[in-house]
């Protein structure tokens, strides 16, 4: 279900009602049908005995398949048309202005905690003086966090109207330069700004110093008001707006328009007018602990990156190795994970074409690529797969024609993406031109031609005209079950699940199971602070979905028995519709609202979801919730507000919709374990931005159990461990203590606990058993072995990613008498990448 508006892309689209509203998927009727409700029995589309071969996706369909690099993207990135660059649109004929920072992070200061900066970043922006004043300097600096740095800035001295000195280019750095100008007898002065193929550049402004009538004057900003200071006087001053849109005119502004659909009778029931509240699931949130945050830092922004001028934002993000990727409408970044800004571009420079929006970005952890998706909302989908685990290299890109077959006349929205082990996979709504009708497709990608050594497409297989499900979510597949996963709502109450089979040079499609779930309605649309026409929380289409520890586990947003917006989660046996565990995250009180939710777990089974929320009091804001393995079964915490919105948000679209979302992207780190989320807030101006976010559950990853018992020199022998549980960093050493000096003993580890009394303590694993040596004991003692994870004593003792393993240490102890051996208490250690 999507609708961009956009400032710079503009689509015109609006869909049927049964689309926009949010109506339960049915069984699809043939055209003349009356649309009933479906069901197991007479729906052969929710018959696991059905296999659905597909259709091979003609080679022709592609465009464009290639091998290139981000020195390209940037080089495309300089040739963009002026009138295409993002604030021009967004602003719409709008004049830069001068604004104190309204709480969103400092800016950089010479003096004090306060600066300025040039709104809309407007390349040339006033100041008037009242009178004639001799002009000292100012000072100026990059940092202003929106994105677009500028690069140089020059002093223009204008008096009566006319400039009568101009200064020379003065490069900016991160730390503040005093930028001077011999302008003597000036009533006003031009600041200019620069930034390589943009129009656009911000800076900070701090302590302006200048004389009049003999005495120096410096405007340090201490006591400066947030927000916008046109007008306001301050520091007796004229606050101008800025002149580059005067100086620069954009041009014809450039339309996107997708083929406008004509509403015809729904596929499905209509809606009540007043849809019953979703039943209560127990447990719903509980008294427990969220994740902690670890860092977090601002990316792309509303009219602040290339490319990023739509709404709604829709915002995705992943994280890798060393990079943490987002994308949003229509723009790509990639930071650092300390938050440092590497690299952005539109996706139209990205994909080198008209890539349109509805993007996304996944990191895949079997095999180590990134993979984004975006459509151009008429007839293509563009796929891009990085060749290394670093989005600086080289990708191989190529888009292909989604309108043939049984799709042609259709066109693609709201297409999603996942990766498993064989294949890439994607589905879409495709939407018929003519009639505005609508049905899914699911397109499977055999990966391994895509990252071979030379890079290539394989084979594409389409399976079309599927029932309308809302959303098709392929998981990120973290291990390998031998198919691929792909979960959507079928009912107001069920599940459905279906599984590509392999091979992907073949393969096929069917339904692999459907959970009977407590029953849920659409979310009403949630108040914000400010906003007169309240924020569309969408629809209640499944989100997302990961597969990991042999679950699988997806989330959306529902109305709840409070009738408010709230998020369920689940847990999933996907091969059989187990239902593990789920629950929901809700404001018992009738206040807040929480939407367009995305879910994580990690090796250990912690989960997090992050989401947005606001209240009637409250601006947009970003939120997470979580819980740890060990944590009551379906129990998760109340939401934590990790970024507070800062102001309220209202741009609506052609239906007179507030839109937001449409997703959000919340994923575990394949390095360390810990969870990313990227959520969106508003900010005054009408504006949305991104927030990301680090977190950690603090489970211990190497922790004793079990009992020792007492030996010829004490209480009992110990083991315990330095070092970690790093699979790639291999530097786990084992240490035992307690035990009688100079006998022999020997360390050894199992994949399950146990408690059998044996010699004389107890044998705390259980079978089978994987010896790492015997080593003499010191005369302190004790004795260590390093745990090589990469060299098992035997092939089926290899320790692989989200393993437990319990480690044991095993002794003589003649002295004691008895069996004339003893054992340790045991080790637990969980395995991390």
């Amino acid at each position: 279900m999507k609708i961009l508006h956009s400032l710079s892309v503009l689509s015109l689209a609006v869909l049927p009602s049964w689309a926009q509203q949010g109506d339960q998927p049915r069984a699809l009727p043939a055209p003349g049908e009356t649309p009933s409700p479906a069901t197991l029995a007479d729906d052969p589309e929710a018959n696991p005995a059905q296999i659905n071969p597909g259709v091979r996706v003609d080679p022709g369909a592609f465009l464009n398949t290639r091998i290139e690099g981000w020195d390209v993207v940037m080089e495309r990135e300089k040739q963009r048309p002026l009138f295409e660059q993002p604030s021009r649109r967004f602003r719409n004929g709008k004049r830069g202005e001068w604004e104190s920072p309204d709480g969103d992070g400092a800016l950089p200061t010479h003096s004090g905690d306060k600066a300025i900066t040039n709104y809309w970043g407007d390349l040339r922006m006033p100041i008037g003086f009242d009178g004639q004043v001799d002009l000292i300097g100012v000072w100026l600096g990059k940092g202003s966090g929106q994105g677009s740095e500028a690069d140089a800035v020059r002093l223009l001295g204008q008096a009566e109207g006319k400039t009568i000195v101009t200064g020379a280019w003065t490069d900016l750095e991160e730390q503040m330069v005093f930028v001077t100008l011999n302008a003597k007898g000036i009533d006003r002065l031009l600041i200019e700004a620069r930034k390589a193929d943009w129009t656009q550049a911000w800076y900070s402004l701090d302590d302006l110093t200048y004389v009049r009538a003999g005495r120096t004057v410096v405007i340090d900003f201490e006591d400066v008001p947030p927000g916008n200071l046109t007008g306001t006087g301050y520091g007796g001053l004229a606050w101008q707006r800025g002149e580059a849109l005067k100086a620069h005119s954009p041009g014809p502004v450039s339309l996107l328009t997708r083929p406008q659909p004509q509403p015809l009778a729904p596929l499905v029931a209509p809606k009540p007018a007043s849809p019953s509240p979703a039943a209560p699931v127990a447990p719903s949130v509980g008294i427990i602990d969220p994740p902690s945050v670890m860092q977090q830092f601002f990316c792309q922004e509303l009219g602040g990156n290339p490319g990023a001028s739509s709404i709604p934002p829709d915002t995705h993000g992943a994280v890798g190795p060393n990079h943490f990727v987002t994308v949003v409408n229509s723009n790509i970044t990639y930071y650092s994970k300390t938050g440092s800004l590497i690299a952005g571009a539109s996706l139209n420079s990205f994909f080198g074409a008209s890539a349109g929006g509805d993007p996304r970005v996944v990191y895949d952890p079997q095999d180590n690529r990134w993979i984004v998706i975006s459509t151009n909302f008429s007839n293509r989908i563009y796929l891009a797969v990085s060749l290394t685990d670093s989005p600086q290299g080289g990708w191989l890109k190529t888009s292909f024609n989604t309108s043939q077959g049984a799709d042609a006349n259709r066109w693609p929205d709201y297409p999603t993406l996942g990766v498993g082990a064989r294949g890439v996979y994607m589905s879409a709504l495709m939407i018929d031109n003519t009639s505005g009708s609508g049905t899914m497709t699911i397109w499977a990608l055999d990966k391994a031609p895509m990252i071979a050594s030379s890079p290539a497409l394989g084979t594409v297989t389409a399976f079309r005209n599927l029932g309308y499900t809302q959303a098709n979510q392929p998981a990120v597949h973290w291990e390998d079950p031998g198919v691929a996963y792909i979960a959507s709502t079928w009912n107001t109450n069920q599940i459905l699940i279906r599984r590509v089979n392999p091979p992907l040079t073949a393969p096929t499609l069917q339904t692999a199971s459907i959970l009977t779930v407590a029953s849920h309605s659409s979310p009403p649309d949630a108040p914000a602070s400010g906003s007169s026409v309240p924020i569309s929380t969408g629809d209640d289409r499944l989100q997302n979905a990961v597969y990991r520890g042999g679950s699988l586990f997806t989330c959306h947003t529902i109305g709840t028995n409070q009738n408010t917006a709230g998020i369920r989660w689940y847990e999933i046996g996907p091969s059989n519709g187990a239902d593990i565990q789920r629950s929901t995250i809700r404001d018992t009180t009738g206040v807040f609202h929480y939407y367009y939710p995305s879910i994580a777990v990690n090796s250990v089974g912690d989960v997090v979801v992050g989401y947005s929320g606001s209240s009637a009091s409250t601006f947009v804001s970003c939120f997470v919730s979580g819980r740890q393995d060990s944590d009551t079964q379906s129990d998760i915490s109340d939401p934590l507000e990790y970024k507070t919105g800062t102001g309220s948000y209202q741009i609506l679209d052609g239906s007179g919709r507030n839109r937001w979302g449409d997703y959000s992207g919340t994923t575990c780190d394949p390095d360390d374990d810990t969870f990313w989320t990227v959520q969106t807030f508003g900010r005054s101006g009408n504006l949305w931005r991104l927030r990301a976010a680090q977190l950690e559950y603090d489970s211990p990853l190497i922790s004793n159990y079990c009992v020792t018992t007492p030996n010829s020199v004490g209480t009992g022998a110990l083991i315990s461990a330095t070092g970690t549980t790093s699979i790639g960093a291999n530097d786990l050493t084992l240490l035992a203590t307690g035990m009688p000096a100079g006998q022999f003993m020997l360390f050894f580890y199992s994949f399950g606990q146990g408690l059998t009394p044996v010699a004389n303590g107890f044998l705390c694993v259980s079978a089978p058993l994987f010896r790492l040596g015997a080593t003499p004991i010191s005369g302190l003692g004790d004795s260590s072995w390093s745990f090589n994870v990469a060299s098992p004593p035997q092939a089926s003792g290899q320790v692989s990613m989200g393993d437990t393993v319990f480690f044991q240490a095993w002794y003589r102890d003649p002295a004691a008498g008895g069996a004339n051996s003893n054992f340790s208490d045991g080790l637990q250690t969980i395995w991390i990448p």
